[in-house]
């Protein structure tokens, strides 16, 4: 019998992550120093919700306030802006300076999205028509954020289970007949 061999990966490795070709230059203060509007022109994917304009919250079309949040451990925070479609999907991406470049880290689009920082890592909600939400959980691995954990949770109960909108017995007399 003949040693085994490892196995070939499956699929095909994703190349890194490249600088947006455009953007502006980093400076010392970091992303938060850089225009928004400008990493979003420079980026193919968000472009198209530029023409949408900004928005103060979620809930019409147009791209969010950024966020900043260190996600990749060095100490300095993460540009993450998303963008709410008419659709009710919400495209995302989180882009992090290497030395004076700027880099999508990850993209990424869902229907009524929330993000939030949980340590260093992302953790981003999406809600369902069907009453579930995902959750799903991003980290850094020294490339790109990675998914760590995909979870969906059901919170509604359906009105005949446990919820007490089901129908409820009726009051009968003794020979079962129903009382008014």
């Amino acid at each position: 019998m003949s040693p085994r061999r490892p196995a070939k990966p499956v699929g095909t490795p994703e190349p890194p992550p490249q600088p947006l070709k455009d953007a502006p230059e980093v400076g010392p203060g970091g992303l938060a120093s850089v225009d928004v509007k400008d990493v979003v022109q420079a980026d193919r994917q968000m472009r198209p919700f530029a023409a949408k304009g900004w928005i103060d919250a979620p809930g019409t079309a147009g791209i969010r306030p950024p966020l900043y949040r260190d996600l990749t451990g060095d100490g300095n925070p993460e540009l993450i802006v998303a963008a709410d479609a008419q659709t009710g999907r919400t495209a995302l991406t989180v882009y992090t300076a290497e030395g004076t470049r700027t880099v999508p880290i990850l993209f990424t689009v869902g229907r009524r999205m929330a993000a939030e920082a949980v340590g260093g890592d992302l953790l981003l909600r999406t809600a369902a028509d069907d009453g579930s939400e995902q959750a799903v959980r991003y980290h850094w691995d020294g490339e790109r954020m990675r998914v760590v954990s995909d979870e969906r949770r059901y919170s509604k109960s359906l009105a005949d289970c446990d919820s007490g909108q089901g129908p409820q017995p009726k009051r009968t007399d003794r020979f079962g007949q129903v009382c008014e």
